[in-house]
C-alpha cells in the first residue's frame, strides 16, 4: 500500500504566486517557468510576430519542450502562427474583413484560397483574384518584353506564344484561337494586311 504524499507548494518568484512544484519547468538556459507564466510567454509569441519565437536568455524555448504545460488550443495556434511566420511569400486573404494568412497548401499556381471565407486572392499582387496574366509578375513581364523584342505574339485566349517565320498573318493557335499575328487581335476585328510577302512586319516598321 503506498501513501500519497502532497506536492510541494512553493511561492513562485516572477510571478509571485504560490505553485506546485509539479508545475513549474526548468528551461535550457537554467531559468525557472511556472505553468501559468509559460502560458502567457507563449501566447505573447502567437499574438505578436515580435516575440516570435519565444525566447529566454537569448535562447530557443522549442514547443517540444513545454509542450505538457500548454494546451492543446494553444498548440495548435502555435503551430499556425509557426507556418504564417515561417512563410518566404506570405499571402493573405484580399478580404479587409477576413484577412486571414493562406498557407500554401491552399495555393494552386497564383490562385490563393482562403479556407476561411472561401475568398480566391492573387498570390503574386496579394489582391482580388483577377484572370489573365498578373501585372505584378516580374519574370512574366520580363519574358514578355523578351518575346515581344524577338518578335513573337502572345495568343489573346491561352497566352501561348507563338512565332512566325513568313506567310500569312492568319494564326490557329493550339487551343482552337483565332488571332492576327501582327497585331495580337482577334482574327478579322483588326485592319492589319493579312499577308506580307517578305513575313511578318514588327508593329514599329
Amino acid at each position: 500500500m503506498t501513501k500519497d504524499f502532497p506536492a510541494q507548494i512553493v511561492r513562485y518568484q516572477i510571478c509571485a504566486e504560490e505553485v506546485s512544484v509539479l508545475d513549474i519547468t526548468k528551461l535550457s538556459c537554467g531559468d525557472h517557468y511556472c505553468r501559468d507564466c509559460l502560458k502567457h510567454f507563449f501566447e505573447l509569441s502567437i499574438r505578436g510576430e515580435s516575440h516570435f519565437p519565444p525566447r529566454c536568455c537569448r535562447q530557443l524555448i522549442p514547443l517540444e519542450s513545454v509542450e505538457v504545460f500548454l494546451d492543446t488550443d494553444a498548440v495548435e495556434r502555435f503551430e499556425e502562427r509557426r507556418l504564417e511566420v515561417e512563410a518566404l511569400d506570405r499571402t493573405y486573404c484580399s478580404l479587409a474583413s477576413c484577412a486571414m494568412f493562406i498557407h500554401p497548401t491552399c495555393i494552386t499556381d497564383d490562385r490563393a484560397t482562403c479556407p476561411t471565407c472561401q475568398t480566391v486572392t492573387c498570390s503574386i499582387c496579394k489582391c482580388k483574384y483577377h484572370n489573365g496574366d498578373c501585372p505584378k509578375d516580374s519574370s512574366l513581364q520580363d519574358f514578355l518584353s523578351i518575346a515581344k523584342t524577338n518578335g513573337l505574339q502572345c495568343c489573346y485566349l491561352c497566352g501561348r506564344m507563338v512565332e512566325l517565320e513568313a506567310g500569312c498573318n492568319h494564326i490557329t493557335c493550339y487551343c482552337g484561337a483565332h488571332f492576327c499575328y501582327f497585331c495580337g487581335q482577334k482574327w478579322k476585328t483588326c485592319p492589319c494586311n493579312p499577308w506580307e510577302e517578305h513575313g511578318w512586319l514588327p508593329p514599329d516598321y
